[in-house]
Order: C-alpha cells, then sequence, then structure tokens
C-alpha cells in the first residue's frame, strides 16, 4: 500500500507539471502551428524573440524536470513491483513460514526452521488438538523430518485421517515406519496389528521388537508401561492382563483406572467408546472419578456421562464446568447452550447469555475449523445471535469473562493421540 501511496503522489505531481506546461508553453506551440495570435493569451502583450526565447527556455526546463519526475516515478514502480513479488514467493513458501492465529486474535509468522523438533512437535500437536490442522501438519512434518519419533507417528496419523479413503497411504507408511525405527512404541503397535503391506516375519519382528520395548520402557515409567502390557496381552493371556492392569492402577495411572473401569462395565476392548452401561455402579462411578481426580479430561467427561445417565444433570454440570477448567475445547459450547437455555434437561441452570457469549467465544478463539467444520459455523451463528441480545455494558462483561479464561486456561481437545 505504502509503495501505491507514493506512486500516486508521484504521478499526481506529474499530472500537475503538465497542466503548467500547457498553460505557459501554449504561445510557443500555438506559434508553431500558426494559430492566430488573437487565440493566445497573452497578458502583457510580448510577441519578441527574446520572449519566445524565454518561452522556449523555460518549456525545455519543464521538460526536463517532467522526463526526471517520470523516471524516478518508473523506478519506484518497478522497485515496488519487484518488493511485491518478492513478498508473493516469500508468502507461498510455506515449508520456511507458517502463519498462526493465537487465541487472543493477533498473528504471527513463525520460522520453523528456528524451533528445535520438540518445540515444534508441541506445537504441531497442540494445533491438531484445536482442529487446526493444515497447520499442524507442517510442524509435525518438519519435526518428524528431524527425526522427531513421535512427530512422526501423529504426522503419519494426521496422513491417514487426510485421506481417509485410502486405508494408510503409502507416505504415512513411511512415517509409521520411520517412527517405529526411531523407538516409539505406538507406532511399533500400529506396525505389527495393522501394517497389512509388510511382509508377516516383519510384523512378528515389530510384534517382539514393541514388547521387549515396554519392557524396557517400565524401568522409566512404569505406570504408562504396565498398562499398555495389558493391552498387550489382553486377547491372547487375559490373566497376565489383568495382572499388569493391576499394578498400573497401583500407580493411579489414569487410563488404567478407566480401563478398569470399562471392563467392570463389560465394553469390551479397550479404548472404544464410553459406554454407561454401568452409571449406577457405585464402583464404577467411583474409578472414573479416581482418574478424574487429577484433571484427566477424558475421564471428566466420562463422569459428565455416567451422571446424564444417572438423571443426575446437576452433578453433571458441575463436571461439565470442571471439564471447562481443565482445558476441554469440546465442553465449551454445550455449556454456552445450557446458559442459553437451549438444553433441555439444564433449565434448572440460570439463564446468562454474558457466559453464554463468553463461552462460545472461547471456544471461536482456540478451535480452528478444518474439523467439525459445521460446528464451528453453528457457534458463530450462536455467538452472533447471543450478542444481538446484549447491551454494550454486557459485552464488555463477557469480554472480561473470556480474558479472565485465557489467562490461565489452554483449550484443546484431549484424544486418544494427546499421550504419546
Amino acid at each position: 500500500m505504502s509503495i501505491l501511496a507514493n506512486n500516486v503522489g508521484i504521478l499526481s505531481r506529474v499530472a500537475c507539471l503538465g497542466i503548467a506546461f500547457s498553460i505557459q508553453s501554449f504561445p510557443l506551440f500555438a506559434a508553431s502551428f500558426n494559430i492566430p495570435d488573437k487565440l493566445i493569451p497573452d497578458p502583457v502583450a510580448e510577441t519578441t524573440e527574446s520572449v519566445k526565447a524565454k518561452a522556449t527556455a523555460e518549456l525545455v526546463k519543464e521538460v526536463n524536470q517532467n522526463k526526471s519526475l517520470t523516471k524516478d516515478a518508473e523506478e519506484k514502480k518497478d522497485a515496488g513491483k519487484k518488493a511485491d513479488i518478492a513478498d508473493i514467493k516469500d508468502a507461498d513458501d510455506d515449508s520456511q513460514n507458517v502463519k498462526i492465529i493465537v487465541a487472543d486474535e493477533q498473528t504471527y509468522d513463525y520460522d520453523i526452521e528456528s524451533m528445535t523438533p520438540e518445540q515444534a512437535y508441541k506445537k504441531g500437536r497442540l494445533l491438531r488438538a484445536q482442529f487446526k490442522n493444515s497447520d499442524a501438519r507442517a510442524y509435525l512434518r518438519y519435526a518428524a523430518d528431524k527425526k522427531h519419533a513421535d512427530a512422526a507417528y501423529l504426522y503419519a496419523v494426521e496422513l491417514m485421517k487426510y485421506n481417509a479413503t485410502v486405508r494408510t497411504p503409502a507416505e504415512a507408511r513411511e512415517y509409521i515406519e520411520l517412527s517405529a525405527k526411531l523407538g516409539n512404541l505406538h507406532a511399533m503397535r500400529y506396525l505389527y496389528r495393522r501394517g497389512d503391506w509388510l511382509r508377516p516375519r516383519d510384523r512378528n519382528t515389530w510384534k517382539k521388537r514393541y514388547h521387549d520395548g515396554l519392557i524396557a520402557f517400565a524401568e522409566r515409567n512404569p505406570a504408562e508401561a504396565t498398562y499398555l502390557l495389558s493391552l498387550f496381552f489382553q486377547n491372547s493371556v487375559p490373566d497376565k492382563s489383568e495382572y499388569y492392569l493391576r499394578r498400573s492402577v497401583k500407580y493411579s495411572y489414569p487410563l488404567a483406572l478407566m480401563e478398569k473401569a470399562r471392563r467392570e462395565q463389560g465394553s469390551g476392548s479397550p479404548q472404544r467408546k464410553f459406554s454407561t452401561d454401568g452409571s449406577r455402579d457405585p464402583d464404577v462411578l467411583r474409578t472414573y472419578k479416581q482418574a478424574a481426580s487429577e484433571g484427566f479430561i477424558p475421564a471428566i467427561k466420562a463422569c459428565v456421562e455416567l451422571y446424564e445417565a444417572r438423571d443426575d444433570f446437576q452433578e453433571a454440570f458441575r463436571w461439565r464446568l470442571k471439564a471447562i477448567d481443565a482445558g476441554d475445547l469440546t465442553s465449551l459450547f454445550a455449556v454456552a447452550k445450557i446458559y442459553s437455555h437451549e438444553a433441555a434437561s439444564y433449565r434448572f441452570v440460570d439463564k446468562d447469555l454474558i457466559k453464554a457469549r463468553a463461552f462460545s467465544e472461547l471456544y471461536l478463539d482456540f478451535a480452528g475449523d478444518d474439523r467439525f467444520t459445521k460446528l464451528h459455523q453453528m457457534v458463530e451463528q450462536f455467538f452472533v445471535d447471543v450478542t444481538e441480545q446484549l447491551t454494550p455494558p454486557e459485552i464488555t462483561e463477557a469480554n472480561v469473562f473470556v480474558t479472565g479464561y485465557k489467562e490461565k486456561t489452554l483449550f484443546y481437545n484431549h484424544d486418544i493421540y494427546w499421550d504419546l
């Protein structure tokens, strides 16, 4: 814009000189083309050769000035074009710079190459958990190419989700194998269980490496390792699976506690969709509450569903607020609708459009629209509708509420890939 403004200013001055040129030089041009003297505006009625010579000299001077200014304008214009081309080239170089929209609605350009692989992985993992998948992939791929095992696995997961019509895309296979070779246990597990492009002998090799890796991992993280060993033996040696699960539960490992509750509910294999079949069982509820006690979001959300299955919506609402305090991105819109009295089972909650606006705004500030696009559009419309019902002071109060949450809470979606 500054380049354009400068050029406009220069061209304006050139245009003004053109007007001066036409007025002051008209007598000379009139004489050259034999225009009658009476049509020439000459207030002093000078017709001598000296006057004509003077006019000619002034004309030459103005023409030279005009040429000089025009040349400068053209040079600046060319320079501006070159700068614009350079800017476009830089903007298109996605491998170097990625634009990130942060929660306070400011835009920053981060040079990915200035990050360590660990920093890039954490950034990519967070962006993915905030439904900003296209941005996340750039960070994850950079870290993966720098031989970060967890990043390579998560990038492969992203490629599979992005190309959902292909069972395991070729590029995803490469990164899963890379991750496994770098020591990622989840990648090893994937290869031996779902690596159908591999030879049976290779899959068995990865199975053994996975088991041996878990044994070694137990020295550093016994709580998680015993949980994973429990899953490893669940179908083949059930007694051994129960043994390892009990050991992991003793460490109060949240996923182990949730797995214990699932088995008590009889909900089948691990990591499947949560079931409320055992909602009336006090032991099941107690186990989930124990897992949720440290702010573990999946367990908190399980408690919400268990209390709803009991028709105890007052307690369920209390757990919904706990989920928000823990940073659960997916709970924000649900609570916003409760405060706007759009959830029939929660009509006992006092209507509060200020909070409804605030929670919907928090969702829009933190959540991208690469996933759940229709939900994002619904929240946008909800936000507009609620805002129209508020006064300026109420909107200010809602903004203060939003700022308070942003200062203390980072919102994200805690899925099964968050705990790598």
